[in-house]
């Protein structure tokens, strides 16, 4: 009996969003249309909690961090709970995952992957280094990094994330917010479009903060459930990155004998972007006239904060200087922004600087 309970099942994480959608209709609005804005984003939550005594380390509470994760996942990123697996055991055995168990049930759910996916790997525990490797601990004994970024360096996906929420996971102490070139685990993810996020650096633990929470898990949370610095409709990774440091920074100046400093490397060319909010682009106008002796053929809002600019390309068909005055006084009052924002700036406020391009044909125009 006790051996069935230990393998470990993937369990959908429906339960979460149920408990918190069902309190209203507008939750479960909020809940199906979230799940829909990125359907090509996949994640796998691995929780350790129950250990025995091994190598000294006591239970964690990572039942808690999981769940922390997958609402940041559902409610914050807006990835469906179809697409998120919990690799742990349920019930009297819970919290209990063994190495094998936990190597068989990912190669369990990555069988329906496909090239267009973005893949989340989690895994919170303890973790500990050995003769200069770092290994995440499981309930049976370490387990080599390596050996996990192996199985996933094996998927033939979009781009790969993988957070690290556990003990000395940044391998050595390096400056703030940097990993230096000469690394050994975190290098051999740097093939094929992968980062990892990791809690802590070589020498420091992963500390909890008030409910029993662990401090990396809740600012990851925290920033995927913020809407600061949304560009397009998306919350970007380089953005989630930032709103950690953001936090940890915080923490460290009020805890100096408690600090934790995330690391952070990527091999991904750019960014990933997570839908979060349906976008719609601004419908943007634009102005053309014609004369006999030119024709206006576009003209760019290049708006600051601080002053409203035109650029305006001009096709000339006589001289010059006659018409600049004439095309100032055509273009000063019109009204084309890029953004809302910028229409609630400017409207009814005259051009204060206007550039303009011209040529004897479109394509003589820079």
């Amino acid at each position: 009996m006790i051996a069935h309970r230990i393998l470990v099942t993937l369990v959908p994480i429906l339960r979460i969003g149920a408990r918190v959608v069902s309190k209203a209709g507008f939750f479960m609005r909020e809940f199906v249309r979230m799940s829909e804005l990125n359907p090509h984003v996949k994640a796998i939550l691995a929780g350790v909690s129950t250990y025995n005594g091994l190598y000294g380390s006591p239970d964690l509470p990572s039942a808690g961090d999981l769940e922390t994760m997958a609402e940041a996942l559902i409610f914050g990123l807006g990835i469906s709970p179809y697409q998120i697996r919990m690799n742990r055991t349920q019930g009297e055995g819970a919290g209990l995952v063994t190495k094998a168990s936990f190597l068989e049930g990912i190669r369990l759910f990555l069988t329906d992957i496909t090239p267009e996916d973005i893949l989340i790997f989690y895994f919170t525990g303890h973790g500990l280094v050995k003769h200069g490797r770092h290994y995440l601990l499981f309930s049976d004994g370490p387990l080599e990094t390596q050996s996990v970024i192996d199985l996933f360096e094996q998927l033939h996906v979009s781009r790969r994330l993988l957070f690290l929420d556990c003990c000395m996971s940044g391998e050595y102490e390096l400056a703030a917010h940097t990993i230096e070139a000469n690394e050994t685990w975190i290098d051999a993810l740097l093939d094929g479009g992968t980062a990892v996020f990791a809690s802590s650096r070589r020498n420091e633990p992963s500390g909890y903060g008030e409910g029993g929470r662990s401090l990396f898990t809740v600012y990851l949370r925290d920033a995927m459930m913020s809407r600061r610095g949304l560009q397009d409709g998306c919350l970007t990774l380089d953005r989630i990155r930032e709103m950690v440091y953001e936090e940890a920074d915080a923490w460290n100046l009020r805890h100096p004998e408690g600090r934790q400093h995330p690391v952070f490397r990527s091999s991904i060319g750019g960014t990933i972007s997570f839908q979060v909010v349906p976008y719609t682009p601004y419908p943007r106008q634009t102005y053309v006239a014609e004369t006999e002796e030119y024709c206006v053929t576009n003209v760019w809002p290049i708006h600051t904060k601080s002053a409203k600019r035109y650029k305006v390309s001009v096709v000339l068909k006589g001289p010059l200087i006659p018409v600049s005055r004439e095309i100032v006084r055509r273009v000063r009052d019109l009204d084309i922004y890029k953004s809302a924002e910028e229409e609630m700036r400017w409207r009814g406020h005259g051009a204060d600087f206007i550039f303009m391009s011209f040529g004897r044909s479109e394509a003589d125009i820079a």
